[in-house]
């Protein structure tokens, strides 16, 4: 399924922009830019985007500040992808259809611009499909009537030719089938000798058998302690992987647990960003308190952290 892309102007659609947000996949990515002023997401909002991938973009609280970052990070996408992917910008600012028409006229690419989510745009493709589809069917439906035309003249001009063999032939056949089946019947009496053969050199195999079961068990005790100790370790991950299916849904409860906890968008979303590209590394853990602790201090740091550590 292809990746669409959803870039919000936060600031111009508000919460309204984001009505809809329930009927989106995994193969949809969302990225919201706002700045400090911007209206809080509460967490039943938030609980829309389970489904999908939300990164939320805090920059400075300037002059036309999230148009510049928002168009700055459209270029980025259509830079890092070899087929330009299906993007689509929520804002009612019309300043943008410059952005759309410039991308159209250049390289082709086809990019919306829209007030809020609209599912309903994936459809919009399937009556050119339909239409295609008919179009086909009837094209094959004409065709058929020609073949079956030709087949028939073809027919009618070469008859298909029937050989006939002689009595003769037949039995010089079954003669010859005769002398192989003999000559194979010859051979298979020498198999009694040689499974003989084999049974009496199969007889030294059980004091060999013993022997070497003899020197098994300390080889098979540490076998047995090492693969516990890897069955243990597959069990803790296995758990956790169970509890965090994929990356979305740990960034989506970081993004959930912090923003109970009151803090701004900013921190929210540098949190959920670091947990989820380090939950998963070795010392993975001590990367994401060591980073928090060098951002945000040591005691704004340690409590976001005791925040997170519920989570991991």
């Amino acid at each position: 399924m292809q990746e669409t892309y959803f870039l919000i102007d936060f600031e111009n659609v508000g919460l309204k922009g984001l009505e809809g947000a329930q009927n989106l996949t995994k193969s949809d990515w969302v990225h919201l830019f706002s700045t400090r002023n911007a209206p809080k997401i509460n967490t039943a909002t938030l609980a829309n985007f389970n489904a999908t991938n939300l990164l939320v973009h805090e920059v400075p609280a300037k002059s036309q500040s999230v148009d510049m970052h928002l168009v700055s990070y459209l270029g980025y996408l259509l830079g890092s992808h070899e087929t330009a992917p299906q993007i689509v910008i929520l804002s009612n600012d019309t300043d943008y259809d410059d952005i759309v028409s410039f991308w159209k006229i250049e390289k082709g690419v086809i990019i919306r611009r829209r007030d809020k989510f609209q599912p309903e745009e994936v459809l919009s493709a399937a009556p050119k499909t339909v239409k295609s589809r008919k179009a086909a069917a009837s094209k094959k439906a004409a065709a058929e009537p020609k073949a079956q035309e030709a087949h028939k003249e073809t027919s009618a001009e070469n008859p298909p030719v029937k050989t006939r063999r002689t009595r003769k032939a037949r039995t010089a056949q079954a003669q010859d089938e005769g002398v192989k089946d003999s000559a194979k019947a010859d051979e298979g009496q020498e198999g009694p000798e040689k499974d003989s053969a084999k049974a009496d050199e199969g007889q030294e195999g059980p004091e060999k058998d013993s022997a070497k079961a003899d020197a098994s068990p300390k080889k098979s005790a540490k076998g047995r302690t090492k693969a516990d100790d890897a069955q243990k370790k597959t069990a803790k991950s296995g758990a956790k992987a169970a509890e965090y299916q994929d990356k979305t849904t740990l960034n989506n409860a970081v993004l959930k647990t912090l923003s109970n906890a009151k803090y701004d968008n900013e921190t929210v979303s540098f949190a959920a960003s670091l947990v989820t590209k380090n939950f998963a590394e070795k010392g993975g853990k001590q990367t994401i308190y060591r980073t928090v602790i060098s951002k945000f201090g040591q005691e704004r740091g340690l409590a976001i952290y005791r925040h997170i550590q519920k989570l991991l």
